[in-house]
């Protein structure tokens, strides 16, 4: 059995915290998460210098990992868990050793709907990384077995200017201020900001309609933010 079957229906019943990286984890008291299965992505290492949680769960699926700055923190994020996935076809460019292999799908998409095709909870088939990162730990929370999903620091309402995109494309060092994520240095997409937030939101209303035809809930607890789709939860009142 592959590593990633072994991990099929594990965690059934339980409840998990995945966390993206917007600018709302500066108002959020991540550890209060100490005790709770979380999933976080890409460079979250860089808000460990102020909070002693670390994520049980940990994910890089975009082609950023072969920055510098970026393959740092995502050295940081996978030594830091008990679990992390990495794209596979960034293996043979990323080697190390404490990673499960997952295939993705759909990552260059661009589009306001998203069809169900574009999910799945099947590692042969593969996970769509459509929109957003946090799509694909949806997909492997349910996955996983995980009947209550809470999401954190999705702020949504991505800004960013044309001489972001273009910094960001060809791979310049970007000293410009980044609103969109919890620390200025994350490093803003280069994807034209009203296309990024379209595909975001179409990537979790796919989620919201398979987690629930899945029987799985799915709250919103981010502090703030733009994303309106799922039900809002007080964050403090989880704990």
């Amino acid at each position: 059995m592959s590593e990633i079957n072994k991990l099929k229906n594990k965690y059934k019943g339980k409840r998990i915290f995945i966390i993206g990286n917007g600018p709302s984890l500066k108002n959020t008291d991540l550890d209060l998460l100490k005790d709770e299965y979380t999933f976080s992505m890409n460079r979250i290492s860089q808000i460990f210098n102020s909070t002693k949680w670390r994520p049980y769960f940990f994910q890089c699926t975009t082609e950023n990992i072969k920055k510098p700055e970026w393959k740092i923190d995502i050295d940081e994020g996978i030594s830091s868990s008990k679990y992390s996935f990495v794209w596979d076809s960034l293996d043979s460019k990323y080697d190390l050793k404490k990673v499960i292999k997952i295939k993705c799908n759909n990552g260059s998409e661009i589009s306001k709907s998203a069809p169900d095709s574009w999910w799945s909870t099947d590692p042969e088939f593969g996970f769509s990384k459509f929109g957003t990162s946090m799509l694909v730990s949806l997909q492997l929370s349910s996955f996983m077995g995980f009947n209550e999903i809470y999401i954190v620091g999705a702020d949504l309402g991505f800004k960013n200017n044309l001489l972001q995109r273009i910094l960001y494309r060809f791979n310049i060092k970007n000293f410009l201020p980044d609103n969109n994520h919890f620390t200025k240095g994350y490093g803003t997409p280069g994807f034209n900001s009203k296309t990024l937030n379209n595909n975001m939101l179409a990537a979790h209303k796919l989620a919201k309609k398979k987690l629930l035809k899945e029987g799985i809930k799915v709250y919103n607890a981010t502090v703030g933010g733009k994303l309106e789709i799922y039900e809002r939860v007080d964050y403090k009142t989880l704990f």
